[in-house]
């Protein structure tokens, strides 16, 4: 094993207590201290064996050469006997040609490959994986725009390594410059014009589109502003215009004109399972001429311009309405049989009924003749039965003809007084509405207002009788009381023949 006196570098600390060596040898020092000094020494090897004023004299040997990948070792001797070793560290690669390598990212490491200039072997150093992190600065928030707190994030992943908290936006500290104005139904609004002394711009100031007409309750007027809710209407001014509402019930209509069906028999619009669910505008318009002839016999019909309203009819004018009725029950109305939506603004003029029932049973004794009949009739010029709302509407010249005689024929002496034929009707006549089961206000009558009733029955053996009560006024004859209206009354005149009787009920509107 080969000796080396190594004293490429040496340096000799003299202290008060002893003495210290350090020497250097291929970068890296060893350091050989007496045991006696009283500094703090800064090196790390100190004397093994010293003696007191002894300087020790190693000579040292390389007892193990280092390499790139392994450590080596120094062994040192002093001629008092004193020995020590001292390991070296391997002196790693010496990066010599660039064979491969591959750049890390933020989510992958790199490397790079290399010849040891030292060893000449291959080798690869890996490099570690890290984000490119930028920084994203404060971002205050104006009346404008909302603003972020600073943070940063990853330019290559979008990853955010500090998260930014958003402010929302500031308000505007704005004084008004130019008034705005509400939008109408008709009529467009415009906004407000505002200044903001922060921001320094004006705002505002744009058109407000018109609302239009609001009708939620369905009675023909706006909500809001209380005028006709008559948008788009379609409008009629002949009789195919006003037979095609019957196609569409739920339609909105507008009279353009005055039309006449006489010499038509008419047919209701609407009915019990198809009403009427639109809006029919007369514009002050008048239909005249209105006929119809109804043959129901014990059948309860609806009859009228419509048979059942269950939408808004507003503003119409019906004259010279004539209804031949052989039926003894059902509702007869000018402007509707039975009302349940909303009747406003209309009035009937020259209205006349003629409603009359005779029954002729003959009966032996292989029949059933035992009978019993309770018709129910309700008339009225606007409704015969109001279950909605009639309001603002006018009854002029009202006439009702009503005829109830049964005639009871048997044909078998044995058995002619031991059966009977009984009819008790009742039958409830006003000049708005006959029988009122909801809301009937702000309505008159004038003109001639009378009301005919006869009473009869024939017999032929058994019993036969006829009995009408009948529920008369000039508003109403039955039902809810009406509310301030102007009724002038309805005068009755009452026929009773042999077997017939009347009882009249007069409703004090």
């Amino acid at each position: 094993m080969r000796k080396i006196l190594l004293f490429i570098f040496a340096a000799v600390f003299i202290t008060a207590a002893g003495i210290c060596l350090s020497a250097c040898f291929l970068g890296s020092c060893f350091v050989s201290a007496c045991s006696g000094c009283a500094e703090d020494c800064r090196h790390t090897m100190g004397c093994k064996s010293c003696k007191s004023g002894h300087t020790h004299n190693y000579e040292y040997e390389l007892a193990i050469e280092p390499t790139c990948t392994s450590g080596g070792q120094i062994k040192a001797a002093c001629d008092c006997g004193s020995t020590y070793t001292e390991d070296l560290p391997p002196l790693g690669h010496q990066p010599g040609k660039l064979l491969d390598s591959k750049q890390p990212t933020c989510t992958e490491e790199g490397y790079e490959k290399y010849t040891c200039s030292r060893c000449n072997k291959q080798y690869r150093v890996t490099l570690q994986r890290q984000h490119n992190i930028v920084e994203d600065p404060e971002v205050p928030a104006t009346c404008e725009h909302g603003g972020m707190s600073a943070g940063s994030h990853c330019s290559e992943c979008g990853l955010e390594i500090v998260h930014r908290t958003t402010y929302p936006a500031l308000p505007h500290n704005t004084t008004v410059t130019a008034p705005g104005k509400a939008a109408g139904c008709l009529e467009a609004g415009l906004q407000p014009t505002l200044y903001c002394s922060s921001c320094h711009k004006t705002f505002g100031g744009e058109v407000i589109p018109a609302t239009g007409h609001s009708d939620e309750d369905n009675d023909g007027y706006c909500d809001a502003c209380g005028t006709l809710a008559n948008d788009n209407a379609t409008p009629i001014d002949d009789i195919a215009g006003l037979l095609a509402v019957a196609d569409n019930p739920g339609g909105t209509y507008i009279l353009e004109g005055d039309i006449s069906i006489a010499g038509r028999e008419w047919t209701p619009i609407g009915d019990e399972e198809t009403p009427f669910t639109g809006k029919f505008f007369g514009n002050g318009h008048t239909i005249s001429g209105l006929t119809m002839t109804v043959n129901g016999n014990l059948g309860k019909v609806n009859c009228g311009l419509f048979g059942k309203n269950d939408g808004a009819i507003v503003g119409l004018k019906l004259k010279d309405v004539r209804i031949i009725c052989n039926t003894a029950s059902g509702s007869i109305g000018g402007i509707a049989g039975i009302n349940a939506g909303a009747v406003s603004e209309c009035t009937v003029t020259n209205f006349l009924i003629d409603q009359s029932w005779n029954e002729h049973i003959e009966a032996d004794i292989r029949t059933n003749i035992d009978v019993s009949r309770s018709p129910d009739m309700s008339i009225g010029a606007i409704a015969g039965v109001n279950k909605g709302k009639i309001s603002g509407c006018m009854s002029d010249i009202f006439s009702i003809l009503n005829n109830y005689e049964q005639i009871y024929s048997i044909h078998d002496a044995m058995i002619m007084d031991s059966y009977s034929f009984i009819v008790n009707a009742k039958i409830s006549v006003g000049c708005i509405a006959g029988a009122n089961e909801g809301e009937v206000k702000g309505c008159s009558n004038t003109g001639g207002r009378e009301a005919v009733f006869t009473v009869g029955a024939q017999k032929n053996g058994g019993k036969c009788e006829s009995n009408v009560t009948a529920y008369i006024g000039g508003i109403v004859g039955s039902g809810n009381a009406p509310e301030e209206c102007n009724d002038l009354g309805l005068t009755v005149q009452q026929i009773v023949k042999s077997g017939g009787r009347i009882t009249v009920t007069d409703y004090k509107n």
